[in-house]
């Protein structure tokens, strides 16, 4: 293997990559999730979660009812255009702050800074609660959707309450089922479902238009307006009919919450958000249109047994229980591909305002007790004293003495701490007896990439012919790991060990971090190699082709931070996630 691998060339998709990553990290988020997903992606389930034509369906009899065609063609027209400038200002903001938590970290950065905290929080909060009631209200006019089937074709049908929410809570399991178990088809899952949004719009709308029996006239269409609300105020009646469109022409910011997931977000979640709007505001226009034309009689289609207009109107219109059945069917399947849609934006709501501890106590009292166990553990760690040289018998092999055994205990106790550390840092920041000692200048990066450096000078103690070579490859793929640039001007660091450890070391002056990086990961290459001669496994490389990765990938976030942005993410990149990229569940694939 070259060694010169982890020098990667820095492309253009690249640098947005780390611009994104640096500056999420700069607004106070770590990034912790993969970008899985592509633009087409998140596009496609934009489009889907809002399904706006078929929602329509569903949502048209408020509309009928409090204001008429009028209602339905004039509100859906002030609906686009307000949810197009929506989309529009959010995406501005997007472009600024592209994280998960999108509008209450939005007002974090931009209100007043005495009264940001709590407006954040209500903003969160509120948004947490519309995105869990939006993701419920697919399901739900899913399932009474089908009752209303059985009610058209079954006339001997009881339609009981709890037979709707058993379809209701199949629908929400099914799709959950589908997000956890099949998150890695979800791409494929979005991008068929929006091939059956825009084909099952295109056979609805050529088979209203082509079966209808008559056609209301364009005066019907575009002046009729009929207030059966109950509302005295014809203003207060058009303006709930206005729920019809707002109601299907919301979710498009279901992008901004998954901004954290995809490439170059500033620009992907803005297009994402308008063309959303853009493309289902036409379609539902379009059908709108289409059903206004065609529905026959006004008070026909409010007065049916089914619950849904639309089931009656598509009856009216093909004559056909069957048909009527068919087409209402594939509003059904798109209301469940929706909320197939809907579950990773309101799961990644949920989960950034936990990230940012404002889910009263809940993720608290889970890291506690995950804290808790490391801290106990790292204690015993530091308890932990190798065995003397009285306490080991010999081993009988000049190549192994028994000062290497002790040798190894000591190399191990370093990392197994370098490991919890770098999966817990607040350990670091612990105000207790530690290990690692630095002053305040000093951030907990330097303060692993120390003790990297004192296991490394342990390892180079050994010769390479020494019998426990064969158990270096986890400490150095550990140590090698957190050789990652932290820092343009680096601070005097210095690991002390407690005085009951035979071997002390002592990190001086690393005023030029890049050589002194630079000379620790050859000498891990060499002696990972070395290993793998010795022992003669093939996994043994396999590690180093992991550290080469975790340091291409350090080497493109430090240039590109450093270049581009003028400040350097504060995070390491983990070998254990890169394993998990290129999914290996262990070293041995």
């Amino acid at each position: 293997m070259k060694r010169n691998a982890s020098k990667l060339e820095l492309g253009p998709d690249a640098i947005s990559e780390q611009i994104t990553a640096t500056r999420s990290h700069n607004l106070g988020e770590v990034q912790e999730v993969k970008k899985g997903f592509s633009r087409f992606t998140i596009l496609s389930m934009t489009i889907v979660l809002m399904a706006t034509w078929e929602a329509f369906s569903s949502t048209m009899a408020t509309a009928l009812t409090s204001g008429g065609p009028v209602s339905l063609v004039y509100g859906c027209i002030l609906a686009i255009i307000g949810a197009m400038a929506t989309a529009a200002s959010l995406g501005e903001m997007t472009s600024m702050y592209p994280t998960a938590g999108g509008q209450y970290h939005f007002t974090a950065k931009l209100a007043p800074e005495r009264c940001r905290n709590f407006l954040s929080w209500l903003v969160g909060w509120i948004g947490t609660f519309g995105w869990i009631a939006f993701t419920g209200s697919a399901p739900f006019l899913a399932a009474t959707m089908i009752q209303g089937l059985l009610i058209l074709n079954l006339p001997s049908y009881d339609p009981q309450r709890w037979h709707g929410t058993l379809l209701y809570w199949a629908l929400v399991g099914l799709s959950t089922i589908i997000n956890i178990w099949g998150s890695r088809l979800l791409a494929v899952v979005e991008g068929l479902s929006l091939f059956i949004h825009l084909a099952a719009f295109l056979v609805n709308f050529v088979v209203i238009l082509v079966v209808t029996p008559t056609k209301n006239s364009a005066s019907f269409v575009f002046t009729l307006y009929e207030n059966n609300s109950g509302w005295s105020s014809d203003g207060v009646a058009w303006s709930i009919g206005m729920l019809s469109s707002c109601y299907v022409l919301t979710g498009f910011d279901g992008a901004i919450h998954l901004a954290e997931e995809m490439p170059n977000p500033e620009v992907a979640v803005p297009y994402c958000m308008l063309s959303s709007v853009a493309i289902n505001g036409t379609l539902g226009f379009a059908f709108v249109l289409a059903i206004l034309f065609c529905m026959g009689d006004i008070d026909a289609a409010l007065a049916t047994n089914t619950g849904y207009p639309i089931i009656e109107i598509l009856r009216y219109i093909t004559g056909s229980n069957a048909a009527s059945t068919a087409m209402t069917c594939t509003f059904i399947l798109m209301a469940l591909l929706a909320t197939v849609a809907l579950f990773p934006s309101s799961s990644r709501m949920v989960w950034s305002l936990a990230r940012d501890r404002a889910t009263t106590g809940i993720k608290e009292s889970l890291d506690s007790g995950l804290m808790q166990r490391a801290y106990e553990l790292e204690k015993q760690v530091h308890e932990y004293r190798p065995p003397d040289h009285s306490q080991i018998g010999d081993t009988d092999d000049p190549r192994t003495p028994v000062s290497h055994l002790i040798r190894i205990a000591q190399i191990y106790r370093l990392a197994v701490l370098l490991q919890l550390y770098q999966s817990f840092p607040e350990l670091l920041e612990i105000a207790s007896d530690k290990m690692v000692q630095h002053d305040t200048r000093n951030n907990t990066l330097l303060s692993m990439l120390a003790m990297s450096y004192s296991i490394l000078t342990l390892i180079a103690a050994i010769p390479r012919t020494s019998g426990v070579n064969c158990l270096l490859t986890l400490p150095l793929i550990i140590a090698g790991s957190t050789l990652q640039q932290t820092a343009h001007c680096v601070p005097e660091v210095i690991l002390s060990l407690p005085s009951r450890d035979i071997i002390a070391a002592e990190i001086l002056a690393l005023n030029n971090q890049d050589n002194v990086i630079s000379y620790w990961r050859d000498f891990v290459r060499e002696r990972i190699t070395a290993v793998h001669q010795y022992v003669g496994v093939a996994a043994i490389i396999r590690g180093l082709e992991i550290l080469e990765k975790v340091w291409a990938q350090a080497d493109l976030k430090s240039a590109a931070s450093s270049s581009l942005l003028g400040s350097l993410s504060a995070t390491l990149v983990l070998w254990p996630d890169v394993m998990a990229d290129e999914r290996l569940e262990t070293i041995l694939g």
